[in-house]
């Protein structure tokens, strides 16, 4: 009878904990159904780039880690107040330079507003004007109006890296801007200074605009090539292409062209 009574206790304890581990066994494969749900129906909270997103062999997104560090400093700044939702646009900046000589005309017609407006509308954000020896000194803007951030300066040891931040450069025809950025592929309004008694860098400027590397204006001129210019109309200029500077010579030295 004893017997009998431990066998019935026992087979009721072996049952009950059978029954336990059914239960935890259903729990924890209704979570991890769950979660890998979850993983598979993951998006990148903050995508910063225009590639699809895919998934590795674990189930989770794969993100760039470029993409990881932009993101960071993007959360940082915009909880120290940096950056407000509505007003996230693309910095870019028009550089604009007259060397190290005076070019009033063309910083006066930079300075104006139907010019500002105008790159505004393109989607460009910050001017930075460097003014050489001129005396004429354009208006300054922190932009909190919506307009164009603008500043200048006068000098500077090197413009190279004014020239690789820049999304548009505006220059003088000196030969040197022209070709650094040309060099560094980035879109260029040359301006020529028709106060110059020399006008060679005039017409290398012509003869690159014809060759649709560049476009040229002057002074009077540039509002209207700023409004009507396409960026994409213009060709790279390939390197080592000494094709205009021989033309220029031969032209200079009264060569026919071939």
């Amino acid at each position: 009878m004893l017997l009998d009574c431990r066998m019935g206790w026992a087979m009721c304890s072996f049952s009950v904990a059978l029954c336990f581990c059914a239960f935890a066994f259903i729990i924890i494969t209704s979570l991890i159904q769950f979660t890998s749900q979850k993983i598979k129906n993951y998006k990148a909270p903050f995508p910063l780039d225009a590639e699809k997103e895919t998934i590795d062999g674990n189930g989770f997104p794969k993100v760039k880690e470029a993409n990881l560090c932009n993101r960071r400093r993007f959360l940082l700044n915009k909880q120290m107040g940096d950056i407000d939702d509505d007003k996230v646009k693309p910095k870019r900046i028009v550089f604009v330079t007259v060397g190290t000589t005076c070019f009033d005309a063309l910083v006066k017609a930079v300075d104006t507003e139907k010019v500002k407006e105008t790159l505004s509308s393109k989607g460009y954000t910050h001017l930075l004007i460097q003014m050489g020896r001129g005396s004429y000194l354009p208006t300054k803007s922190d932009g909190e109006d919506g307009s164009l951030v603008t500043d200048y300066f006068s000098f500077s040891s090197s413009i190279a890296d004014h020239l690789r931040s820049a999304s548009l450069v505006i220059s003088h025809a000196g030969s040197g801007s022209i070709f650094e950025t040309l060099r560094l592929g980035k879109p260029l309004i040359v301006v020529v200074n028709e106060d110059l008694m020399d006008n060679h860098q005039s017409e290398l400027a012509e003869e690159l605009a014809e060759r649709k590397h560049l476009f040229c204006a002057h002074p009077q001129t540039l509002f209207q090539t700023i409004a009507g210019m396409d960026l994409e109309s213009l060709i790279p200029y390939p390197p080592g292409d000494a094709t205009p500077v021989a033309k220029l010579i031969n032209k200079f030295l009264g060569f026919p062209d071939e």
